[in-house]
């Protein structure tokens, strides 16, 4: 066989194995270790096929709006949408009620109906759900700047988590910490011309990283590389270090003061009820328990400064496996429901 006839056959040949090899992974994808699997699909990521869009000035990631498509992570899956300001929420839904977190609230892992604020509308609580996977107070103080004066909520339940302090150590410089932008009213109507305007989103990667293949070859090759470095010394995790290293501490929460202050102020002159929800997930790890101590006691002196309600979920959490997915430690949909359930009665005490 000539040359000329080879070629067109191996290129045939390759197309179709490719081909191939893109739908088999995306029939695969939820079947594939959690290493392979979130990364092969990246659901939360900036990269072409992820919900999420970067914004560049401020760093922050935003979901598209109205948007619709499969998510994965650790074995799990769900249907993502959004409304029109990128948020996830049904058609019509009411905000009496806002609901301020990260991934724990926004659903991760459940399909909308299961999440809380599909369970709390359930209870005929009107509810608007602020949360996105991987925010802290940063991104949620931006989203209350941005969208409070439109929603007009009456309460807010405002979920902390311990990884906040390190949400906010990845995002904000030390001057920034002392000089918080988003104090700033300019800086924050910036942002909003900025997210009507699709020829802001700024997306990370390449063209075709949108494809399944790339990804899965990508991501093999990351974890061999991993395997063939050598070990270190034990460093502490970002979040870990911003909690538990004085100078860090200092900073970030001196920055959280700031923020919080400012939001319960708006808060109370609009007459809207703030409550601060502690999510103790009641880990037995000894350096999260320790650093959930570390910022548990932070988070209530707040609240008593300010003169607001603070209620935990250590009680919720503890001795309650059954209430998270499996493999994963986010809310599974009865978890949700009796998380509902508590908040409907300490709420209405």
């Amino acid at each position: 066989m000539t040359a000329k006839r080879l070629l067109p056959r191996l290129g045939l040949s390759l197309m179709v194995l490719v081909v191939g090899l893109e739908i088999g992974l995306r029939w695969l994808a939820p079947r594939l270790p959690p290493a392979l699997g979130n990364d092969t699909v990246h659901s939360y990521s900036t990269r072409p096929g992820g919900m999420y869009f970067l914004d560049r000035p401020t760093g922050m990631r935003f979901c598209y709006p109205d948007d619709s498509r499969r998510a994965l992570a650790n074995h799990h899956t769900w249907q993502h949408e959004t409304d029109e300001r990128g948020l996830r929420n049904p058609p019509d839904s009411g905000s009496e009620v806002l609901l301020m977190g990260d991934s724990f609230i926004y659903g991760h892992g459940v399909e909308e109906s299961d999440s809380l604020a599909g369970c709390l509308r359930r209870n005929h609580w009107r509810v608007y759900n602020l949360a996105r996977q991987g925010d802290g107070l940063s991104e949620q103080f931006l989203l209350f700047r941005l969208y409070y004066d439109q929603l007009k909520p009456k309460k807010i339940l405002f979920f902390a988590f311990v990884n906040d302090f390190g949400d906010i150590a990845g995002l904000r410089s030390p001057e920034q910490l002392a000089h918080p932008p988003e104090l700033d009213d300019a800086y924050v109507e910036a942002l909003r011309r900025r997210l009507t305007d699709p020829a802001q989103r700024s997306t990370t990667g390449h063209w075709f990283d949108r494809f399944y293949t790339v990804r899965f070859v990508a991501t093999l090759l990351e974890l061999y590389a991993r395997r063939s470095q050598p070990g270190g010394p034990y460093q502490a995790a970002r979040w870990v270090e911003s909690l538990t290293v004085p100078e860090k501490f200092a900073g970030i929460s001196g920055y959280y003061q700031q923020l919080f202050g400012r939001m319960a102020e708006i808060c109370r002159r609009h007459g809207t009820e703030l409550i601060v929800v502690d999510v103790d997930t009641a880990s037995s790890h000894p350096e999260w328990q320790a650093c959930q101590t570390i910022f548990s006691r932070f988070l209530s002196q707040l609240c008593r400064r300010q003169q607001l309600r603070y209620v935990s979920l250590r009680s919720f959490f503890q001795g309650h496996p059954e209430r998270v997915l499996e493999g994963d430690g986010h809310l599974n949909p009865v978890g949700n429901q009796d998380l509902a359930n508590f908040l409907i009665l300490e709420t209405n005490r």
